[in-house]
């Protein structure tokens, strides 16, 4: 059972892969060396490789299935000279914005750290992020502790923080979309997608009664020496307004650059129904299933848009637009991972021994 700050962090599910991941990506996949049999170095590979034998698989499913040449020239069609600027500096602007999200996140919940603080840290772990999401915010949480000193727990706890207010977040746009009676939207979606919203607000609303109002629901109380969830201590109802309203602005960017660019690609979606997919979207493309979302994001977009415009216009625009956003956080990397190169090589070799 986990209990107070003695809690290993590798028994937390949403950040055991990061350390994991982060030696896969930037060191070699050598095994360590209580793991040296045939069996755990093809366990090792395979929890390496898996996303990427996802996203190829997919891929191929795709390109199987749709005229690859129709999707050539929807391409083609598209003013790509326009869309490239806006893609690029997009991506910037999301790492700007992320980077202060952290930054408010980790000051109002652990200890003042500065934007020039942040700023490598997150840049450096988008290299993860390209792999896995969670892994990414592992790595963020191991150096935040080796740059700041904060506890590894603790940082970890302010990430675990932020993810259930992005969750919250998109569950209130999906609301809101729904609240618009967008007429896209069958039936059978609309109940299901309210029961899912209603639920969800329901447990962040209690969760807000029993962190903040005293609550323990009888039998949770022991939950709050947990160390995992010292954020969720701290918390004050400021703080989750503020974050809030923060990562509103965050994802409504990217329901924004979707919006432009599928009407670029002669895809029509209304933006009461694009911020309600875009809301889905952007919680498939956090499962760690698949290389940067490739292909996961394509199946599920084809799907979701298939009122609006051709599988091919669609296959066009979302495979673009993913890789076009993936070489530009692999260059935001590139361009800070020298400064956390030495904190990298300490977490690694501090892992072997």
């Amino acid at each position: 059972m986990l209990t107070g700050s003695r809690v290993d962090p590798r028994a937390i599910p949403v950040y055991s892969q990061s350390v994991n991941q982060l030696e896969a990506t930037v060191s070699s996949s050598s095994p360590s060396p209580e793991k040296t049999g045939l069996l755990s170095r093809l366990w090792t590979f395979f929890k390496t490789t898996f996303p990427w034998w996802i996203a190829g698989g997919l891929l191929v499913y795709l390109g199987l299935t749709y005229d690859l040449n129709k999707v050539w020239m929807e391409l083609k069609k598209a003013n790509i000279a326009v869309l490239l600027p806006i893609w690029g500096l997009s991506a910037v602007l999301v790492f700007l914005i992320d980077s202060k999200s952290l930054t408010y996140l980790f000051s109002w919940l652990n200890t003042p750290v500065t934007f020039r603080q942040i700023l490598p840290i997150k840049g450096a772990s988008y290299f993860l992020n390209i792999v896995n999401y969670n892994a990414a915010a592992g790595a963020i949480a191991l150096l935040v502790k080796k740059r700041t000193g904060i506890p590894f727990l603790e940082s970890a706890s302010s990430m675990l923080f932020l993810n259930v207010i992005d969750l919250t977040v998109l569950t209130v746009l999906v609301g809101v979309g729904l609240a618009l009676t967008p007429a896209g939207i069958t039936p059978e979606m609309y109940s299901a997608l309210f029961a899912v919203t209603a639920v969800i607000l329901g447990i962040y609303i209690g969760s807000l009664v029993y962190w903040n109002g005293g609550f323990d629901f009888l039998i949770l109380g022991k939950l709050r020496t947990w160390s995992i969830f010292s954020a969720f201590r701290r918390a004050r109802l400021k703080h989750h307004f503020a974050l809030f309203v923060v990562r509103t602005g965050y994802i409504l960017v990217f329901a924004v650059i979707h919006y432009v660019s599928l009407h670029l690609f002669r895809v029509a979606v209304p933006f009461a129904e694009l911020v309600i997919y875009n809301s889905i979207l952007t919680l498939v493309g956090t499962i760690p299933i698949s290389f940067a979302g490739l292909g996961t994001t394509q199946v599920v977009m084809v799907a979701l848009y298939a009122a609006y415009g051709e599988a091919e216009q669609i296959l066009a625009y979302s495979t673009s637009i993913i890789f076009v956003f993936v070489a530009a956080r692999v260059l935001i990397g590139y361009w800070y991972l020298g400064a956390v190169s030495d904190d990298l090589r300490s977490l690694l070799s501090r892992k072997r021994r």
